[in-house]
């Protein structure tokens, strides 16, 4: 696990930081520094994939609006925009041991197994002999046996003993993918039917503005059912075929974090014409995270 990142000396009078302070500010190079190391927990690779600029605005502590942060940190040449994605620029070459990690734990992790290994294979060979020679000793004992006597009833067979796999490392642990999850913005966990949900609404609401703080409001509602989320997702539906109307009257049009805080679905003017909308008596169960 990266514990660390590396900071040049060369970096207190670089002019990129000066260009990031006169764009944001004195002390501007506060939310960089915490935008690499928030990274170097989450993306080691340097690749922000599936992060919007909330996102960055989140990891770097930044209250103002996300685009004025990011505009910043791509003209002053730390941040990249490759196809839609945003990267740290030349993460590899600045921050190689972070880079790396992943690779790290793997050798280790093949290391460790190795080893466990060629300590069970000294064991089940000891087995062996210890076998064998019991084995020698009983064929020892029948040649001085009378040729003539009857042959002694055969002892019965121990039941071999199952042999246990507590390795945790075992192909029946390694089969077990790990559970998906997205941390929001107050750094929760939302997994399981809750997070599913939630993407459903997420690429229905379509403005793709706060998904992390979006993400808290989604945990915020109480007993989220299947009825609920079906007459959520319905009035998404109809908010976002309004939005273009609404940005070309010159309208600002809310963000899904303030859209589900303010709980909007519930509004009048969504279930008009739609009967879809409508919550009906049916068996209703929890949504459970």
């Amino acid at each position: 696990m990266t514990t660390d990142i590396r900071i040049a000396i060369g970096f207190k009078n670089h002019r990129k930081r000066k260009r990031l302070t006169r764009l944001l500010g004195f002390g501007a190079e506060v939310y960089l520094i915490d935008l690499w190391l928030t990274a170097a927990i989450d993306c080691p690779k340097g690749i922000l994939s599936g992060w919007d600029d909330m996102d960055i605005a989140d990891a770097c502590g930044w209250e103002k609006e996300p685009n004025i942060l990011v505009d910043a940190l791509l003209e002053s040449k730390w941040l990249d925009e490759v196809d839609g994605v945003y990267h740290l620029h030349d993460w590899e070459d600045h921050q190689g041991w972070v880079f790396r990690s992943e690779e790290r734990s793997k050798i280790a992790k093949k290391a460790a197994e190795t080893r466990w290994k060629k300590r069970r294979g000294v064991k089940e060979d000891q087995g062996v002999h210890t076998k064998g020679n019991a084995v020698s000793m009983q064929g020892a004992c029948g040649e001085h046996a009378d040729s003539n006597a009857p042959s002694p009833s055969p002892s019965p067979s121990p039941t071999p003993t199952p042999m246990v796999n507590n390795n945790a490392d075992s192909s029946e642990s390694a089969s077990r993918a790990p559970e998906k999850f997205y941390r929001t913005k107050t750094g929760k966990k939302l997994t399981g039917k809750r997070l599913e949900s939630f993407e459903h609404f997420w690429r229905v609401f379509n403005y793709k503005k706060g998904k992390s703080a979006s993400a808290d409001s989604w945990l915020k509602i109480p007993s989220l059912t299947d009825a609920l989320v079906k007459e959520i997702i319905s009035a998404a539906e109809i908010e976002a075929s309004r939005r273009p109307d609404l940005i070309k009257k010159g309208h600002s049009p809310k963000w899904a974090q303030g859209w589900l805080t303010e709980r909007r679905w519930e509004d009048e003017d969504y279930s008009h014409g739609s009967g879809t909308l409508q919550p009906k008596k049916t068996m209703i169960y929890e949504v459970t995270e």
